[in-house]
């Protein structure tokens, strides 16, 4: 792996900075840096008096003024990369090193990116959000929270209000949970629940959004009652019994596990294996899409081949083409690049009428284009069946709007992914592969065993109504009053916030009937 090495120590003297980079590889050999960094991490390993003025040419660096940034890419993270270690020193010295490392940080962002320009003109000063935090034992600690967008312009709202827009700087209370949502016109609104202890920063890469009506998200013909804002994932992994987390939050279960009442939208899910005389865990992250009113299921085999390629998705026609990846949502369009791990993967092009499957050679290099668009083969249908009936029918990441038994049409030859799910119930799921030939019907019937897992419900109320509701830390999307069904039994945190006010308790799942929590947040 290679590193380039700066010199931060003339940043200390308040003066404008100009950073140069250069790679090194272990073999001796130029490497070109990635063109994205992901997290500047400082370590001070002493206090290091500031120099009064900017070091001569012929002046040392100490050791410890080198910062050395990774060139390989690091994966990306729903949560703000922290400083490990808080600087110490006079009054404002540990003012001076962090405006020093924030400036610092930018101008590597600028070598990437020359159209970001000065950092002034792109980062105002920082704005606060209303805060719910209790001040009576002191005053809370401000940390600040850089968030960066791909693309640029996105409008951050936090906690229902708008703030700021993309590339910005929050500063919110350490220990106090935030609920972020960035929205920009074309794109999917990106939700990230925080709890910031440090200084850190956000990056987030926004996704296009599909045409209306072509991802199968809103069920048609259900009525507004039945529009719960919640889901949950269904979390298995080889081999089993894997420590979980969900965005960022150590849940104290492990794989296989049912985690509910997740709000609708993106979730990252990672599971951990710790081995023996190894201090760091290997790890596997996915960003899962959490339907409201169903269960996903994400599965993680930390002993396939492990084949990671960025792939750039073309259409053959040069038409404008939605496609899932490997069958799982979201809903991209041509051209766009994509990353995949593992082989037998699929792209699948869908439309109002159509599933068309095509299959990623496994052999084909990272960076090379893919072509989809170009089919001339029939549809066919496939009738599906569930016990017990009436579990909803998701055909390669679609909300199709069907449930068991149905059956299903526009199915092309190859591979598709076919899921159901019925709340209460563990979901199944089964990588099709629809023969090349002429039968417009496929032989036989997909039919699915649907096993139920523990589970019971709460009733949440609040005074005054209308408070934000957090189950073991994470967002539910939903408000109280809320009646939630699908939990896992036993205790969970749940925590409820409204302007200024907030309160956490436990609450106790049972299997028969459900729990009625009052809470008062006068």
């Amino acid at each position: 792996m290679g590193t380039a090495v700066l010199d931060v120590t003339p940043a200390l003297s308040g003066e404008t900075l100009t950073v140069g980079i250069g790679g090194e590889g272990t073999s001796g050999a130029d490497l070109p840096l990635e063109n994205r960094v992901v997290a500047l991490v400082v370590e001070w390993k002493e206090e290091i008096p500031v120099p009064a003025t900017r070091p001569t040419p012929e002046a040392s660096i100490t050791e410890s003024a080198i910062v050395q940034v990774p060139t390989e890419s690091l994966p990306e993270a729903t949560m703000p990369t922290q400083i490990p270690e808080t600087i110490t020193g006079e009054p404002g010295w540990a003012e001076s090193i962090s405006r020093a490392i924030g400036d610092l940080f930018w101008n590597i962002l600028v070598l990437f990116d020359p159209s970001l320009g000065e950092r002034s003109d792109h980062f105002p000063e920082v704005v606060s959000p209303p805060s719910s935090m209790d001040t009576t034992g002191g005053t809370p600690r401000e940390v600040v929270i850089t968030i960066i967008s791909d693309p640029r312009g996105a409008d951050v709202s936090v906690d229902g209000q708008f703030l700021a827009t993309t590339p910005c700087r929050l500063g919110m209370q350490a220990g106090e949970t935030y609920d972020l949502l960035l929205v920009l016109e074309g794109y999917e609104p990106y939700r990230l629940d925080m709890t910031p202890d440090a200084d850190g920063f956000a990056n987030v890469s926004l996704s296009r959004s599909p045409e209306e009506g072509e991802t199968g998200i809103e069920v048609p013909g259900d009525s507004p009652e039945d529009r719960r804002r919640y889901g949950g994932v269904y979390v298995t992994s080889y081999p089993g019994d894997l420590e979980l987390r969900v965005d960022g939050k150590d849940l104290g279960q492990k794989t296989p596990a049912v985690v509910f009442g997740l709000k609708e939208g993106f979730h990252s899910v990672e599971v951990r294996r710790y081995r023996e005389g190894v201090s760091v865990p290997e790890s596997r992250t996915s960003r899962i899409w959490v339907y409201r009113g169903a269960i996903s299921l994400a599965s993680f085999d930390l002993a396939g081949i492990d084949l990671s390629r960025r792939i750039r998705v073309v259409s053959e026609d040069e038409e404008n083409i939605q496609f899932t990846v490997d069958g799982r949502y979201p809903v991209m369009s041509t051209p766009a690049e994509i990353d995949t791990r593992g082989i037998g993967l699929f792209v699948t092009s869908v439309d109002d009428e159509s599933y068309v499957s095509y299959s990623i050679p496994d052999g084909l290099q990272s960076g090379k284009p893919f072509g989809i668009g170009d089919y001339e083969g029939i549809l066919h249908t496939l009738d599906v069946t569930s016990e017990p009936a009436g579990a909803e029918i998701f055909l390669d990441g679609i909300r199709t709007g069907l449930f068991t038994p149905s059956r299903l049409s526009g199915l092309s030859h190859g591979y598709h992914l076919l899921m159901v799910t019925l709340p209460g119930h563990l979901p199944r799921e089964k990588v099709l592969n629809v023969p090349r030939d002429d039968d417009l019907h496929v032989s036989g019937t997909e039919k699915f065993i649907l096993e139920t897992y523990p589970n019971g419900g709460l009733v949440i109320e609040s005074d005054p109504a209308g408070a934000r509701i957090y189950i073991d830390g994470i967002s539910t999307g939903e408000q109280t009053p809320c009646t939630f069904e699908g939990l896992t039994l036993g205790i969970h945190e749940v925590k409820l916030v409204i302007g200024a006010e907030s309160r956490s308790f436990d609450a106790i799942v049972e299997p028969d009937r459900p729990r009625r929590y009052c809470i008062s947040l006068l």
